[in-house]
């Protein structure tokens, strides 16, 4: 901290609730002149240092449990019904009251975050943060039964309008990147729609699309801002029906008559051969451009 401040008695509270999330809530006594600086000590700063580089000040985790990072602020009077001055103020967009007699009371919450260094994780700027959430299932494919036969029964064919339930194994990937400086848009806006070309997310190449992105501008006391940065990903492996070792991806599609014993494979444009889906480099949605 680069401010003097006073813990307050009855700080630190920890709450641990039944679904096994931790959070914590400290309360400080600051000098009224210095709250703004203690909100950007424990909140952590972006700073512009020249045209292209940028200066990211980490947050001030909670004390011996670096996963609890700071979630909300409150700053009040630390005696409301005491300003400095009693004296009309000349408009409501001028001037403040003061409390320098008696200072700040600074509430800050803290809440569990992923700062596991998975190695599936994809690498990501230094000084930023990146938590990773996933929803794993299966979506059932319905294709005519007319392919397919009975291996006992009166008839061996299954009939036209008995269609097949085919469970594709897929999963959602939620990242959520926060403390940037800026958002690499333009890597953004050019991946929309590839798939990954090397393993990504611990996924065969072809297996994961880049779906999309919300960008939230997160504005510091100074009137700058930082970024936060939600991606979303779908996962497609799917084994192979003659060799189940072998899964594909997004770009390899069901053909009911099927060749050899196999029924899953890859479209491409007939006039130039380009798949569905370009495939790319993902790992440039995490650096700044």
């Amino acid at each position: 901290m680069t401010v003097a401040f006073q813990e307050l008695a009855g700080s630190p509270r920890f709450v641990l609730d039944e679904n096994g999330i931790f959070t914590a809530r400290r309360e400080f006594h600051v000098a009224w002149s210095d709250w703004r600086t203690l909100v950007d000590d424990l909140r952590g700063v972006v700073r512009r240092v020249d045209t292209k580089g940028y200066l990211v000040s980490a947050q001030a985790n909670f004390p011996d449990f670096p996963a609890l990072e700071v979630s909300r602020i409150e700053v009040e009077p630390f005696d409301p019904e005491h300003p400095d001055g009693t004296a009309p103020l000349a408009a409501v967009s001028q001037g403040l009251n003061t409390y320098h007699a008696s200072g700040a009371r600074v509430r800050v919450e803290y809440k569990a975050s992923d700062l596991s260094d998975e190695s599936d994780k994809p690498k990501h700027q230094n000084g930023t943060f990146l938590s990773w959430q996933r929803e794993i299932g299966v979506d059932v494919l319905s294709v005519p039964g007319r392919y397919w036969r009975w291996t006992g029964g009166p008839t061996t064919d299954l009939e036209d309008d008995l269609p097949l339930g085919i469970r594709i194994p897929v999963a959602t990937h939620s990242l959520t990147w926060t403390n940037l400086a800026r958002p690499p848009e333009q890597a953004i806006r050019r991946l929309r729609g590839a798939v990954n070309n090397v393993t990504f997310l611990g996924a065969p190449a072809g297996c994961v699309l880049f779906v999309g992105a919300r960008i939230t501008n997160q504005f510091q006391l100074d009137g700058s801002t930082r970024h936060r940065l939600e991606y979303t990903f779908s996962e497609k492996t799917v084994p192979k029906i003659s060799d189940p070792s072998t899964v594909v991806g997004h770009n390899h599609f069901y053909y009911g008559p099927g060749n050899g014993g196999e029924h899953w494979f890859e479209i491409i444009n007939k006039t130039t051969s380009a798949r569905v889906y370009p495939s790319a480099d993902l790992s440039q949605l995490f650096f700044y451009e």
